[in-house]
């Protein structure tokens, strides 16, 4: 079966825009662990004075303000003085950062760490991190979907066993897709979550590394294109195959046309088998969309 595209034009309005492909793309994250609580966090983090400010002024300073996204954290920081910062998807600790050494930090960055970083660095505890949104300060909408979702996730992470970690953050964009989150160190964005939807992405998400497609948002470093595919061919496997495993998704784009090739492993008679498909889509206007259902074989 092929589905075509909807002949409608692509929504204009920012809360009508599709949750596929909304992630604006983005290289690395800055978290500063402020600690608690969240309702201390001004509506826009990066004006606070002090650290946030400092990094904030750096990163655009230098453009990496697109690059490197910038948000504060519930976590508390461990030293005497400064603040310890995440760095993700490296999945890094910089401990006790004050504002003298946001320079020599930024340049690092700059640099992609070609000379490495200016200063000790600790790896972040094993398994998933979560960082959901709650900041009411920025909408009311995170505020309350947030903050139920934090909740819910803290009570199944434990029910499950899951190897996670929660941690509640600042405005991360989207906030009309409230409640919205982050799992680390894949970067894949998920929005439009309620508290009934957490069991599903402990159980599928973290314990079984399945993606959501119905909530899928898309994930660090990848274009918008590329997340519709991978939320289009997530969408038909979970259907069609919902014991499949390491789905890849790769995308030709070319001038508001792409074509999306995706692989996973699925269990067969003889242990698990490579299905593929390929699918079309398209960029009319502002928003990709699926022009294809992919239809996926053996192969």
């Amino acid at each position: 079966m092929v589905l075509k595209a909807n002949p409608k034009p692509p929504p204009t309005d920012e809360g009508e825009q599709p949750l596929a492909g909304s992630v604006k793309p983005y290289q690395q994250h800055l978290a500063v662990c402020t600690g608690g609580p969240p309702e201390l966090w001004a509506a826009r983090v990066e004006e606070m004075q002090g650290l946030l400010r400092a990094l904030s002024l750096a990163l655009e300073a230098r453009g990496l303000n697109k690059r490197i996204k910038l948000t504060a954290c519930d976590t508390p920081s461990t030293g005497a003085e400064g603040f310890d910062i995440f760095l993700m998807p490296d999945m890094l600790v910089l401990p006790e950062i004050t504002v003298d050494k946001v320079d020599r930090l930024v340049n690092a960055l700059q640099r992609q760490f070609e000379q490495g970083l200016p200063f000790d660095v600790e790896p972040m505890s094993g398994g998933d991190h979560l960082f959901v949104c709650v900041h009411a300060n920025r909408d009311a909408r995170c505020g309350e979907w947030g903050l139920l979702l934090y909740e819910a996730l803290t009570r199944e992470v434990a029910a499950q066993g899951a190897i996670a970690h929660l941690h509640r953050t600042s405005h991360i964009g989207g906030h009309a897709f409230a409640a919205t989150c982050i799992v680390y160190p894949q970067g894949i964005w998920y929005g439009n979550l309620r508290p009934n939807d957490a069991a599903r992405l402990v159980d599928q998400h973290l314990n079984r590394e399945r993606l959501l497609p119905e909530h899928y948002r898309g994930r660090l470093g990848a274009s918008s294109c590329q997340q519709v595919a991978e939320a289009q061919a997530a969408r038909v496997l979970i259907k069609a195959y919902p014991d499949y495993e390491s789905l890849t998704v790769q995308v030709e784009e070319v001038k508001g046309q792409a074509t999306a090739t995706a692989r996973a492993m699925v269990p067969g008679a003889g242990g698990y088998v490579t299905i593929s498909a390929a699918f079309r889509l398209s960029c009319p206007v502002v928003w990709w969309t699926a022009d294809d259902e992919p239809i996926f074989a053996a192969g």
